[in-house]
C-alpha cells in the first residue's frame, strides 16, 4: 500500500531527502574541508555526531547542510537548485541574481531548497537537477543506448525508447546538427494540414483545434518541459518545419489522449479525444493539464511504468511520482496539486536529455 502524506513539504522530504545519501555526502565534504582537522570522515561518523548533538539528517540538513552546498539526495542537487532560482528571479524582476545571492536569502530566511521547492519552487517551474543530469549517454543507434541501472527512470524509458520502436527509429537529440536546442510546436487548425506531413487519416477523424485554454494549458507544460531540460520550445505556423502538432480528434474509445509518431522523422502528433475537446481546459492547475502533460512526456519518449521489462513498484506506480502512471493516488500530491512533472519524470527527462537541452553535454548524445 503507498504511504500517503499531509501536505505537499511532507511528501517533497519523503522524495527528495535520503538520510544514508545525505550522510555519505556530509562525509564527502567534510573530508573535502577538513572539518576539525579530520579527513578520514564516514557516513557512520556523521550519523554519530549528528546523534550526539540531538539533530536527525533532515534537521541537520535544514540548518547547516543546505548551506554548505551538500546534497540531500541523488534526486536534488542543493547548488543547481540556488542556480535555478537565481535565474527565475532575473528572468522575472529585471535584476541580475547570483546563486549565492539566493543562498544567502534563503539561509536569512531560514528556508532550505526542498522546503522552498515544495512551498514556492514548484509552482514558479523552479525544478531541482538530478544526479541522471551530470553526463553523456552516448549510443550509435537506437537500440544500444544504455539503460540507467535505476528503476526509477528505467521504468519510465527503456533501453528501446518509445519513439525508437517506430518504424523510423530516431530520437530528438539526432536533431541538435540541424535544429540546434529547437523543437517546433504547432496548433493546426485542420486535419489535411496534420496528414500531410505522413499522418495516418484513421486518428484525424472529428479534427477540431485547440481553443485559447488548451494552447494555454500546453505552452505551459512545454515551459514546464523547457525548465527542465534546457529545450528550447518554439511555436510556427509552418507544418513543414513543425515537430509536435496538437490537436483534438477521434482517436477511439474512452482513451483521453495520444501521442503518435507518423512515417517521417523527428514528427509527432498529441492529441486529445475529440469527446473532450470543447470540456478540457488543460491550462495549469486544472485537472485536465496532466493530461496534456502526460501526452507531451510520451511525445518526449516517456512510457507508462506499468509496462515493459522494467515497472515501477506498485506503492510507487501512481501520480505522486509520475504523471505517466493511471493511477491517483487519495493524496495527489503531483500533479494535480501542483501541476508539474513528478519527480521520477524530472528524473527520466534529465537523463534523456540533461538540463542543457538537445545536443548538449548531457543526456542521449548520437556518436557515428
Amino acid at each position: 500500500m503507498a504511504t500517503t502524506y499531509s501536505s505537499l513539504l511532507e511528501y517533497d522530504q519523503s522524495v527528495y531527502f535520503n538520510a544514508s545519501q545525505y550522510e555519505t555526502n556530509k562525509a564527502s565534504y567534510n573530508n573535502t574541508h577538513a572539518v576539525n582537522g579530520l579527513t578520514n570522515w564516514t557516513a557512520s561518523s556523521v550519523d554519530a555526531v549528528f546523534q550526539s548533538v540531538g539533530l536527525t539528517p533532515l534537521q541537520h540538513y535544514e540548518k547547516y547542510g543546505a548551506f554548505e552546498d551538500v546534497n540531500p539526495s541523488d534526486l536534488f542537487d542543493t547548488s543547481s537548485y540556488y542556480g535555478s532560482k537565481a535565474s527565475q528571479l532575473t528572468a522575472t524582476t529585471g535584476t541580475t541574481w547570483t546563486s549565492a545571492q539566493v543562498e544567502s536569502v534563503f539561509q536569512q530566511s531560514g528556508i532550505d531548497p526542498i522546503t522552498h521547492y515544495a512551498l514556492y519552487g514548484a509552482s514558479e517551474d523552479v525544478f531541482p537537477t538530478t544526479k541522471f543530469a551530470t553526463g553523456k549517454v552516448t549510443y550509435t543507434n537506437a537500440d544500444a543506448i544504455a539503460a540507467s541501472n535505476d528503476n526509477r527512470v528505467d521504468s519510465l524509458v527503456t533501453t528501446t525508447a518509445w519513439l525508437f520502436e517506430q518504424q523510423t527509429s530516431w530520437n530528438w537529440n539526432d536533431l541538435a546538427s540541424t535544429q540546434s536546442n529547437t523543437l517546433y510546436y504547432m496548433f493546426p487548425t485542420s486535419a489535411a494540414t496534420v496528414e500531410g506531413q505522413g499522418f495516418s487519416a484513421a486518428n484525424l477523424s472529428q479534427f477540431a483545434g485547440f481553443n485559447e485554454n488548451q494552447k494555454t494549458g500546453a505552452v505551459e507544460a512545454l515551459t514546464e518541459l523547457s525548465k527542465i531540460t534546457g529545450i528550447t520550445f518554439v511555436e510556427t505556423t509552418d507544418a513543414n518545419r513543425a515537430n509536435v502538432y496538437m490537436f483534438a480528434s477521434d482517436i477511439g474509445g474512452d482513451t483521453s489522449g495520444l501521442a503518435d509518431a507518423g512515417t517521417q522523422k523527428y514528427k509527432i502528433t498529441v492529441a486529445v479525444n475529440s469527446t473532450y475537446s470543447t470540456t478540457a481546459d488543460l491550462r495549469s492547475g486544472t485537472g485536465d493539464h496532466e493530461l496534456i502533460e502526460h501526452e507531451l512526456g510520451h511525445a518526449l519518449d516517456m512510457k507508462h511504468p506499468f509496462q515493459g521489462s522494467v515497472q515501477l513498484p506498485t506503492e510507487q506506480d501512481n501520480n505522486n511520482y509520475t504523471v505517466m502512471s493511471y493511477t491517483t493516488p487519495s493524496d495527489t500530491w503531483y500533479s494535480v496539486n501542483s501541476s508539474i512533472y513528478g519527480p521520477y519524470d524530472i528524473a527520466t527527462l534529465q537523463y534523456m536529455y540533461g538540463t542543457d537541452g538537445l545536443g548538449g553535454n548531457q543526456g542521449f548524445v548520437k556518436v557515428s
